[in-house]
């Protein structure tokens, strides 16, 4: 039996050794291993390190995406995949020797359409940047109690990293290509909706590589919000609610700052402005309470400073949002 591990990448060039390398290095006792590496046009050295490790391992095959998109290589990995199940990896991941071989015994034992591991983020480097991200993408209230990052073992509506039966995916047609971000969000969504069970397992973790310095960050949950917005017009219904809170926190920005200053120049009062005030202490608050719950936030006095750093995310995100609705243009290299 075969089981392939499907690579997407583009300019990967300082991470996909070490992900192929744990790829090369899974336990395959039960079942042979192919492993394709659906490259965008890579030109910072990525293509050169696949294909000398594929001088080293001939399981490895290098496909080139012509397209560019994430959802296109998914498929275009799918359409070549021997294997009768998928795993989706990473390239911005590293994986224990274990991961493919427990998620495959987990997805056998529990009957489910689709398995993935933990999914936990490491820093990118040792800079305190590059742990401020980590330590937002650590914490419910940076990233919510639904993410996939801080996500518990049991049947679950969202899994990142997974196996796949690889005919429950084709039977409801693969990937939106269409959604350059959300294709997982849509594609669980469809398979829960043709009857499919998705679980998350506590056995193993992977583990990925969050930006590594703030405006990265910034950048990222700009897009993600920006991709939220296009989803919903699109038709859309994969996404949950608390994908549009960052939305909703901009907007409370925007009307306590107009409304504040209308309220004092045209009624001579504050009321809003202090109420608008006690919400952001309240905020600063449980930014603060919450960082000082992570485990993962060592030392602790870094804490005073993460609601500075959630708000920054936050409004990022929300703000990617509004453009979203705002911008009507369809967003062809919105990636």
């Amino acid at each position: 039996m075969i089981i392939t591990a499907i690579i997407p990448c583009y300019q990967e060039n300082f991470f996909i050794e070490s992900t192929l390398n744990s790829m090369i290095q899974q336990e395959i006792n039960q079942f042979e291993l192919e492993i394709l590496v659906i490259d965008g046009g890579s030109t910072d050295g990525t293509l050169e390190k696949a294909r000398r490790l594929q001088q080293l391992d001939n399981r490895i095959k290098i496909i080139h995406n012509q397209q560019k998109k994430t959802p296109y290589a998914f498929n275009l990995g799918i359409k070549h995949a021997q294997g009768d199940y998928f795993v989706l990896i990473n390239a911005h991941c590293t994986y224990p020797t274990n991961y493919i071989r427990i998620i495959f015994e987990e997805l056998k034992k529990v009957n489910a359409t689709a398995v993935s591991g933990l999914v936990r983020p490491i820093p990118a480097t040792n800079s305190l940047q590059a742990k401020l991200v980590y330590w937002v993408s650590t914490s419910a209230f940076g990233v919510s109690n639904r993410s996939y990052r801080v996500a518990k073992s049991g049947f679950t509506d969202m899994v990142s990293l997974p196996i796949f039966q690889k005919s429950a995916v084709e039977k409801i047609g693969g990937y939106n290509e269409k959604l350059i971000r959300n294709q997982d969000n849509d594609l669980n969504h469809r398979l829960i909706q043709s009857g499919g069970k998705l679980y998350v397992t506590d056995l193993v973790t992977a583990h990925y590589h969050p930006p590594k310095s703030l405006i990265d960050f910034s950048k990222y949950g700009f897009k993600s919000g920006f991709w939220n917005a296009k989803t919903l017009q699109m038709g859309n219904r994969s996404l949950k609610w608390y994908h549009f809170i960052p939305g909703l926190f901009v907007l409370f920005l925007f009307f306590w700052i107009f409304a504040g200053v209308v309220e004092i120049v045209f009624f001579n009062q504050n009321f809003i402005g202090i109420t608008g005030s006690f919400i952001c202490v309240l905020y600063a608050f449980l930014g603060i309470y919450s960082s000082l719950k992570n485990p993962a936030l060592q030392p602790k006095i870094w804490s005073c400073i993460m609601p500075f750093v959630f708000a920054l995310f936050h409004i990022s995100y929300g703000m990617g949002t509004w453009y979203g609705f705002i911008n009507r243009q369809e967003p062809i290299n919105q990636s």
